[in-house]
């Protein structure tokens, strides 16, 4: 059975850093998304289309491209406005459910989407509110072999939180079951 490794990091910087490393350490890239708030309202910036300049010199120019290298080595990127929970920036699988739970006005938005993944509605709550709290979230699925050492990487980078979920249905775009590394 496949499971979710859901690790909550303090910020968007720590947390894109690990998409690396675990595709590195044989992860899929289909199998990795990551979540965070858009707190200072940049996300504008990362999904603009070039100007075809480089000289861009303000200070969040390098975090734009290092999100934008992001969705590269991920899966499509959104960002997203949640009703009472801002802009969100997602990147990987999850960004393609949220936008589909956003786009239908599913009842529940974040929380709907992550409970539609798998994860107990009172974790989703929790996740939700870590957002809301300034966190950010890596989300991978794998299978129980990996778990553990999903996890490792996840700590080793402190993450403030690792939790494993059950699979308990294949909503999640980018199902992994065929991921053995």
């Amino acid at each position: 059975m496949d499971k979710i490794v859901v690790g909550v990091f303090n910020d968007f910087t720590v947390a894109k850093l690990m998409a690396p490393e675990l595709i590195a350490a044989g992860i899929p890239k289909e199998a990795i998304s990551v979540m965070a708030p858009d707190t200072s309202a940049e996300s504008a910036q990362y999904f603009a289309p070039s100007t075809g300049t480089s000289s861009d010199t303000s200070p969040n120019a390098g975090t734009g491209a290092v999100l934008g290298g992001l969705g590269g080595i991920l899966l499509g990127a959104a960002a997203l406005a949640i009703p009472g929970l801002g802009l969100l920036v997602a990147v990987g699988p999850l960004a393609t459910l949220i936008a589909g739970a956003t786009a239908g006005a599913m009842t529940g938005g974040l929380i709907g989407a992550l409970s539609g993944m798998g994860i107990p509605e009172h974790e989703a709550k929790t996740y939700e509110a870590g957002i809301r709290e300034g966190h950010s979230h890596v989300f991978v699925r794998t299978t129980a072999a990996n778990v553990d050492r999903v996890a490792e990487l996840m700590r080793g980078r402190y993450a403030l939180r690792v939790d494993t979920h059950d699979v308990t249905n294949g909503s999640l775009p980018g199902g992994v079951a065929e991921n053995r590394a």
